[in-house]
């Protein structure tokens, strides 16, 4: 009996390995083979550079940034860019920059089309990420690290993770041009 139990718990345990496995596969593959380029990712700084040895203040509270960056699809595939996130913001949300006459606005929305062989913006007066309530100052420099979250026609959805350098105004294409940077905190 006992020896009937053990070899239930291998099958049992090999059955959701081989599963887990096949999981993360399919995640590795998804976002492997996707086509997807992101380059040019800049964050908007919140603060001064800080002087060396200088202990960094938390921010004001409600404090934003603007993420932006470039999203090539070199695939004959269609995605969708369906979330941002961040951990140096309580809240990361794709918007959208709108003009009414005079009046200029932004409001939130859910996906952003990434046309199989189209090239998809996020800048400054268009599509950008805001990341909200932010827990610490963002510096000129730092690299900061965010998840883009992508999903095919068939509803599969992947992450990719790309990190964003600190700077005032847009880099220089010429001068920055990093696809699919990775960064951890």
């Amino acid at each position: 009996m006992m020896r009937r139990w053990i070899a239930v718990g291998l099958l049992t345990a090999m059955l959701v390995g081989v599963a887990w496995g096949g999981v993360v596969a399919q995640e590795r593959d998804a976002s492997e083979t996707s086509g997807l380029l992101v380059y040019d990712v800049w964050i908007r700084p919140t603060a001064a550079e800080l002087e060396a040895g200088a202990t960094p203040e938390p921010p004001l509270p409600g404090t934003v940034s603007g993420g932006y960056l470039t999203i090539e699809n070199t695939s004959d595939v269609d995605y969708t860019l369906v979330g941002v996130a961040s951990g140096i913001a309580e809240m990361t949300h794709v918007h959208e920059t709108t003009r009414n006459g005079e009046m200029v606005g932004m409001r939130m929305v859910r996906a952003v089309e990434i046309p199989a062989g189209g090239t998809v913006l996020l800048e400054t007066g268009g599509y950008h990420a805001m990341l909200m309530n932010l827990i610490r100052d963002i510096h000129p420099g730092e690299a900061i690290p965010m998840t883009l979250t992508f999903e095919d026609a068939s509803g599969t959805r992947f992450e990719m993770q790309v990190a964003g350098l600190a700077m005032d105004f847009a880099p220089d294409a010429s001068a920055m041009t990093a696809a699919n940077v990775q960064a951890s905190w």
